[in-house]
């Protein structure tokens, strides 16, 4: 057997344990193993494959690197219910518990794969992989070649592979050869691949005790029904009196049905022949609606014609008595502007009168301002001419001293 483990795979505590696989079965070759693949069991965290190549395979390492976990997932595919055997004591114990810095695993699988060509299997597979899975949450489930099934499908898929295949734990022989004849015996009857023939038998057991107790029911109701027989008979007799007055009220009915029928064809006739009067004469006087509909909407035409010519008289009234209420509006006004224009022009006389005079006083004004100011430049003309000899001589005075 070569394994392929991923580095860093936990170890756990195991004891040596040996595969072996027989090959001296008297009928065709069994089922070779191919592989083992784990992930989430125990100490394999991660995905872990074991391939089974032709020849003796062996699993050797030092206690606590996890052979016998091998060995136990196994047995685990393979159905084992017994929580000893796996060195366990819940389901929650197979599914790898975290360590190393890694995360508890939320669920175990293990399939087992073999090489089923010679069809050793009762399956039509050439390649036959067994799974199961565990969850924390305490549910199970079983695969065949990836399709869910029950726990009783894989028993009895894999009862044949007591022949050629068994797991021999440590203290296995030791047990056997100290066990009694009795307590030995389930284990030469798996060796002997009697497990899938009892499965076999407990399941016919079963499906005979579910017919004897059928066959039992049956008897009870039969005694029950039949006192019950002569009243049937009875019943049968009068529904078959029954069954004929029924055909006879049938025939009446039916006479009486087809008379009521000639009946109702005459009143329908006469009823038609009404009907096609009474269509002429709607149709006659819905054409003589239709006349009158089309007077009236003349009529209506013309209504609103006049109506229209009205509403027009009315809005060029409107807008004649607009006009002379506007004329009369502006005609006083345009009094009124005459009149204030009239009393306008009368103060502008006034004020051009005061006008002229305050010109006439102003001019006067401007005559005084102009002599005086004439005076004064005469005056300054002086100044200046005083200023200027002054400075003369006293440019002389510095320039004789």
């Amino acid at each position: 057997m070569t394994a392929t483990q991923p580095a860093g795979a936990a170890p756990a505590p195991s004891s040596p344990s040996s595969l072996w696989e027989r090959s001296d079965a008297p009928s065709a070759p069994a089922p070779r193993l191919i592989r083992l693949e784990l992930r989430g069991f125990k100490s394999f965290a991660t995905r872990t494959v074991f391939a089974f190549e032709p020849g003796i395979t062996a699993v050797v390492g030092p206690n606590g690197s996890g052979k016998s976990n091998v060995a136990d997932a196994i047995r685990w595919v393979l159905g084992e219910q017994g929580h000893g055997a796996l060195r366990a004591k819940r389901t929650e114990d197979v599914i790898f518990a975290g360590g190393q810095g890694r995360a508890p695993a939320g669920m175990a699988e293990a399939a087992l794969t073999f090489d089923n060509a010679e069809r050793w299997l009762p399956i039509d597979f050439a390649e036959v992989t067994v799974a199961r899975r565990a969850y924390r949450t305490g549910e199970s489930q079983y695969l065949i070649n990836g399709r869910r099934v029950r726990l009783k499908d894989v028993a009895l898929l894999t009862a044949s592979l007591g022949q050629s295949h068994l797991v021999v734990g440590q203290g296995l022989v030791d047990a056997a050869l100290s066990q009694r004849a009795e307590e030995r015996r389930g284990l030469f009857e798996h060796a002997a691949d009697l497990a899938g023939l009892r499965l076999k038998v407990a399941e016919a057991e079963r499906s005979l005790a579910e017919t004897e107790a059928n066959s039992t029911r049956l008897a009870d109701l039969l005694g029950e029904l039949g006192p019950r027989l002569r009243s049937l008979e009875r019943a049968a007799r009068q529904a078959r009196e029954w069954q004929g007055l029924r055909e006879q009220l049938r025939e009446l009915q039916r006479v009486h049905y087809g008379r009521l029928l000639a009946i109702a064809e005459r009143a329908v006739t006469t009823t038609a022949a009404a009907a096609t009067a009474a269509a002429a004469a709607v149709d006659a006087a819905r054409e003589g609606a239709d006349r009158l509909g089309v007077e009236e909407a003349s009529a209506i035409r013309l209504m609103e014609e006049a109506r229209s010519i009205a509403i027009a008289h009315d809005a060029r009234r409107s807008a004649l008595d607009e006009r002379v209420r506007r004329a009369g509006y502006e005609r006083d006004l345009a009094a009124e502007r005459h009149a204030a224009l009239g009393r306008r022009r009368a103060d502008m006389a006034d004020t051009q009168a005061a006008l002229d005079e305050q010109v006439t006083g102003v001019s006067r004004q401007l005559e005084r301002l102009g002599d005086e100011l004439a005076e004064l430049e005469a005056a300054t003309r002086a100044g200046r001419a005083d200023v200027a000899a002054r400075q003369a001589a006293g440019v002389a005075a510095r320039a004789s001293r």
